[in-house]
């Protein structure tokens, strides 16, 4: 006697019906305004890019870290890839904040620097979600809410945002000298 499987029965979703459109991606524009954050939680230091339609609404993140291994950085990058492309098809932040706000991975919260209104976070996960909350927390940014910007942390430039530790650079490594300074242009 042979056993044949049958294939698995598919019911349809009671959300999507054949009238129902499919959810259409919102493209960003190529230039683009961003927000960079440059945190530290538990030791890590984690930054975190947020890319912005001309409106000023959330449309993407970037996240990079410093002491990160292979595991952690591609956990992060398909987190904010995953966030990404939802937000780009319409799904509300608070979705997200509500998914991933107090995910744990430490054992105790740990303390937060870099953000004035934040803490303490209980994951890396846990720390973007509250940024964004805080940052963005409807899903858009008002011009009040404009983040402060520090001449120091920018090169002139490219305005290209500095990680370097030390308070001194003030330029990129493209147009910096060997000391960190803005190197004069050749002429």
């Amino acid at each position: 006697m042979t056993l044949v499987a049958e294939p698995p029965m598919r019911l349809p979703s009671p959300q999507m019906t054949p009238d129902t459109p499919s959810a259409l991606r919102r493209a960003l524009p190529s230039r683009r305004r961003s927000v960079n954050h440059a945190l530290v939680c538990n030791g890590q230091k984690l930054y975190l890019t947020c890319g912005e339609y001309a409106d000023g609404t959330l449309g993407e993140i970037f996240i990079d870290g410093s002491k990160d291994g292979t595991v952690i950085r591609s956990q992060m990058n398909m987190f904010a890839i995953s966030m990404s492309l939802g937000l780009q098809h319409g799904t509300p932040l608070s979705e997200f904040v509500t998914a991933f706000r107090d995910f744990k991975t430490f054992r105790t919260p740990a303390p937060v620097i870099g953000h004035d209104g934040i803490t303490q976070a209980h994951s890396l996960f846990d720390l973007v979600v509250r940024v964004l909350e805080a940052e963005y927390g409807d899903g858009q940014r008002t011009a009040a809410e404009e983040p402060a910007t520090c001449e120091d942390a920018v090169c002139e430039p490219c305005t290209e945002m500095l990680y370097d530790d030390s308070t001194e650079a003030t330029a990129c490594h493209a147009h910096a000298d060997d000391d960190g300074h803005r190197a004069e242009p050749e002429v």
